[in-house]
C-alpha cells in the first residue's frame, strides 16, 4: 500500500512537472526566426519586418501590396542568391565602392533631415554605428546588382520576341 502510494505520488510530481514545463515552454517569446537560408546567409522575420516598415513610413508609397512582406523576402533572396553567384564568379569588387554607396546613402539621408546631426537624432546611432551596420548590407546590394549586369549585359531581345 506504502508503495503504490508512493508511485502515485512520484506519478504526480512528474506530472506537475511536465505540466509546468509546458507552460514555461508556452510564455516563451520569440526574438526573431529565421525565413529563409541561402547559402551561408540567412533572412530573419525582422528584416521582413523592418522592410515593411520602412516602405509603410515612406509616404511616397501609397498603393501597397497586401503581401508586402513576400515581396519583400523574394527580394531579399534574390539579392543574396545573386552575391553568393557574384563570389562564385569572382566578379571584380572593391572596398571603394560600398565606401561611395555608403556615402551616396548618408547624403540622400541628410538632405532628408537637412544636418548630421538631425540625422543621428532620427537614426538614434551615429553616422559610424550606420556605416558598421549597414556595410555587410551594401556589400551583399553591390555585388547582386554586379551580377544581373553581368547576366543581362549577353542578352539581346529583338522586336519580334518582345
Amino acid at each position: 500500500m506504502i508503495k503504490k502510494g508512493l508511485t502515485l505520488a512520484a506519478m504526480a510530481m512528474s506530472l506537475a512537472g511536465i505540466t509546468n514545463a509546458q507552460q514555461a515552454t508556452s510564455n516563451k517569446v520569440v526574438a526573431d526566426k529565421i525565413i529563409a537560408q541561402i547559402g551561408d546567409g540567412i533572412v530573419l522575420q525582422s528584416d521582413i519586418q523592418e522592410g515593411v516598415n520602412q516602405y509603410r513610413s515612406n509616404p511616397e508609397f501609397t498603393n501597397l501590396p497586401p503581401d508586402l512582406d513576400c515581396h519583400i523576402l523574394k527580394t531579399q533572396v534574390m539579392m543574396k542568391a545573386l552575391a553568393i553567384q557574384a563570389q562564385r564568379d569572382s566578379l571584380p569588387f572593391s572596398d571603394d565602392e560600398v565606401a561611395q554607396a555608403f556615402q551616396s546613402k548618408i547624403q540622400m539621408y541628410m538632405q532628408q533631415f537637412g544636418t548630421r546631426e538631425k540625422l543621428e537624432q532620427a537614426a538614434g546611432k551615429t553616422i559610424e554605428q550606420m556605416r558598421q551596420e549597414w556595410t555587410p548590407e551594401l556589400k551583399q546590394t553591390l555585388l547582386a546588382q554586379k551580377m544581373q549586369r553581368s547576366i543581362a549585359q549577353d542578352v539581346t531581345i529583338t522586336p519580334v520576341e518582345v
